[in-house]
């Protein structure tokens, strides 16, 4: 009994909160700004060139609200994955976009890469990764490689976009 009135109580407390908070919250969930526009246009101008773009700054600038927009606007030909310190590594890094691109994980990296790499072939998919200051040095190589030009088919490669802190 004891649970269930510290529950409802826990939900009722929040509930006010809310509503007295309501106020301050803006109406809209993207507001543009220079920063906000800049980043999603660098975002379409690396998909279009299939290159890299690492786009930094100091945090609340805008710089995820610009991806986040673009990824609701090209929900088909966007990737977006957030890195944090324990996602830094290649090999969380590669079970991320793995998991995004909806590819069975496996241990061996390898096998993953090359499922990845298979996978974005052939396909004008961007991919994002916010909070890129995160990223290991073995992590960034192998992620600026997917924007290598295949130079047995001469296929483009993908677009990739870091977005984090100035570090």
């Amino acid at each position: 009994e004891r649970k269930l009135e510290e529950f409802f109580r826990t939900q009722e407390t929040a509930k006010a909160m809310e509503e007295k908070a309501a106020p301050y919250r803006p109406t809209v969930d993207y507001i543009p700004t220079s920063i906000s526009e800049d980043v999603y246009q660098a975002i379409k101008y690396c998909q279009v060139q299939r290159g890299m773009t690492i786009l930094h700054g100091d945090a609340g600038l805008g710089k995820t609200k610009g991806a986040e927009r673009f990824i609701r606007e090209n929900p088909n030909s966007a990737i977006y994955i957030t890195v944090t310190p324990t996602c830094g590594t290649l090999g969380n890094m590669m079970k991320l976009l793995a998991r995004a691109l909806h590819i069975q994980e496996t241990r061996n990296k390898l096998e993953l890469m090359l499922n990845i790499r298979e996978k974005l072939e052939g396909t004008n998919k961007v991919i994002i990764i916010d909070e890129a200051q995160h990223l290991k040095l073995s992590a960034l190589e192998e992620i600026r490689s997917l924007s290598d030009p295949n130079s047995i088919t001469g296929e483009k490669g993908t677009g990739i976009c870091l977005i984090g802190n100035t570090e």
